[in-house]
Parts: C-alpha cells; structure tokens; sequence
C-alpha cells in the first residue's frame, strides 16, 4: 500500500518543492492541504492547480477563517493575549501531536536538509511552475490574527524598520481625521460593530481595516523565543489591539477585584502556553474553562477612537456595571460612609505596623 504524506500547502517556494522533495526522500505520494486562514495573496483555486502541477497526488483547499476567526481569535481576546505585554502567535507541529500522536512528522527544511538555495536549485531542475527569482529579504507568516516580519535588516536592532516591512498598517505619522466607533461585548465576545450585529470574521477583517488605516497595531520588539534566543520581531495586528483595548476596559467596569487580579495571573500564562505551542495541551484546556466563568459578566459597549497608532478608549457602559457613581463620586451625594474607611485602614495596616514596631524594637 503506497504510504501517503499530507502536505500543509502555502503555495510558496518552499512548501512547493517540498511536495517532490518529499515524495523523493520517502516514497510516499503527496496530498497538498491549503487552509484559508486570512492570509491574503493569491487566490485559493490558484493555489491548488499549482500544488497538483508540482506533483502533488491531490490537493484541497479549505476556507477556514470563520473556524479561525471563532475558535482561536476569540479565546486570545478573552485572554487580553499579549506575549510579553505586546503580541500573541500560535505554533503547528506541537498542536498536530497533540490532536494526532501516533502521526509522524516531517519538517524537510529542519530534518531533511532542504535549505533555499537546495530548493531553488530543486524547483529549476524539475522544471516546477512558481518564481524562484524573486526573494524578499523578509521572512514573512500572515493571517486573519496579525502578521509578523523578521530577518533581512531587521536582525540589526540598531535599526529602524524600512517602509516596506509594514503591509497591515499605513504611517501612523500621516495627518488624517480620527475614526470613531462602538464594539460592542457579550460575556467577553465581540458582537456588534455600531450596534450592526456581525460575525466574528467580519469584525476582524474590518477592524483590520480600520484601525489598520490609523497604524494601529504596530509592534517592534525584541522577544524571548522558547530555546532561549532573543530575536528582532516586526508585528502588525490591528483589530487585534483594538478588541484587546477594548475587551480589557470593559472588563474594568464589569470583573470584581479579586477575580480581575487572579485573572491577570491566568492571562500571562494563557499566552505562555499559546507562544509555546500549547494550544491542545490540558492546561489550557483548564484556563479555558476559567476564562470562560470569568467572562460571563463582560458585556456592554466600548467607544474607541483610531487615531495616531493608537486605539483609544473614550467611554464604556454596561448593563451589569459594577461602577456605582454613588459610591464612586467625591461631590455631595456620596453613598459611601467615609466614616468605616478609618476601622478598615487599622486593621488593614495592623500587620504592617506590629512588624514594623518589631523591627524597632530588635533593632534598639
């Protein structure tokens, strides 16, 4: 029985060569497997002629980006995912051992020796039909969520991006009119643009634009990657921010104290996890439950305004508020009794205070 290999296709050089290179190296005839997942480029159709020209046994593409938008955007806004306080990236091949363990892997750059220039080399003695001259001097991975760019001047720390790294987000700098406008939240998930119900998806996609537009979502920043390396990371994800901005300060008005602090402790290593590549794994299969009791109460409206790189917060309601003007104004009308804050502060700093007189007395 020939053995068979499921390819995950980009449509690129590498993923390309990859389908004869491995039918090569293994014998095995190769599936390409396209998955739509908001990355943009060609078009998918396109994308499967090609794989099925460079040899592959079958190709499917799949629109996956309501899945993605739903299933993976989603948890990381309630998560107010931010790896290192400042973006959020999924890694494969852990994730596929962890739905599909008794599957083998291969890897043909990692495993194989399949450098770019083995597979430029490759590509034009097998004659296969993708552009092996031109080469960007980035190395670039896109989709629904953000973009990231790394390599070619960026290893420099030293210096600025170029212009041409950017593709999500325009200038910030540019002089243009800010944009305005509600999202609205029900128990933690974004459901309407404007009051306009939409879909995950479409909230996404037009955010991305929106904000986009404003140069919001830009990250420069140098990561701590999980073998130990520092590396010079460009990031662009627009909407992202923007929900993130959003769903943290409605949570604000409507997450009590406690649950709020302890939420923060799970949001840091929620992300942890997701960098790590541990999407599947049972812990955080555990925090998904906690993040989902915690978000039960984040409802109600957020106004942001998309100006200058940044999304800005300018109002917030909720119709299960926590926020008591009565018990929050300092003008006449307070309803809090001013009077319990003095028994309230000597019991709270009673512990503090005996150490410190402890400390007093030792130390005469």
């Amino acid at each position: 029985m020939t053995k068979r290999v499921i390819l995950a296709y980009s449509g690129g050089l590498d993923t390309s060569v990859a389908i004869g290179w491995i039918a090569e190296q293994t014998g095995a005839e190769v599936i390409a497997v396209a998955m739509d997942v908001g990355q943009g480029g060609e078009n998918m159709a396109t994308i499967r002629e090609r794989a099925l020209a460079c040899g592959a046994a079958d190709a499917e593409v799949v629109d996956a980006r309501e899945e993605f938008a739903a299933d993976y955007c989603l948890p990381a806004i309630k998560a107010n995912a931010l790896y290192m306080n400042r973006y959020d990236q999924v890694r494969f091949e852990v994730g596929l051992a962890s739905l599909a363990p008794e599957v083998t892997v291969l890897a043909p750059v990692r495993d194989s020796g399949m450098t770019r220039d083995k597979a430029i080399a490759f590509a034009e003695e097998k004659g296969l039909p993708i552009d092996v001259t031109h080469r960007s001097p980035y190395s670039i991975d896109q989709n629904l969520w953000g973009r990231s760019c790394e390599t070619g001047h960026l290893e420099d720390i030293w210096e600025a991006p170029h212009d041409d790294v950017w593709a999500y987000t325009e200038d910030p700098g540019v002089p243009r009119d800010p944009d305005g406008l509600v999202l609205s939240f029900a128990d933690g998930v974004p459901v309407a643009i404007d009051g306009v119900a939409r879909s995950p998806l479409s909230i996404i996609t037009e955010l991305n634009a929106r904000a986009g537009a404003h140069g919001v979502g830009r990250v420069d920043m140098v990561e701590d990657r999980l073998v130990g390396i520092k590396s010079r990371e460009i990031y662009e994800a627009p909407a992202a921010i923007a929900l993130i901005a959003a769903h943290s300060e409605l949570e604000s008005v409507c997450m009590e104290l406690d649950l709020a602090r302890f939420k923060r402790a799970v949001e840091q290593r929620w992300t942890e996890l997701v960098y790590d590549g541990l999407w599947y794994s049972p812990l955080k299969r555990a925090l998904d439950a906690f993040l989902a009791e915690a978000s039960r109460h984040v409802t109600g409206d957020v106004r942001l305004r998309l100006h200058g790189g940044q999304a800005v917060v300018t109002g917030r309601r909720s119709p299960v508020s926590l926020y008591d003007h009565g018990l929050a104004t300092y003008d006449t009308g307070d309803t809090f009794d001013q009077g319990l804050a003095r028994g309230f502060v000597e019991l709270w700093g009673l512990p503090s205070k005996t150490a410190a007189l402890r400390d007093q007395r030792v130390g005469d």
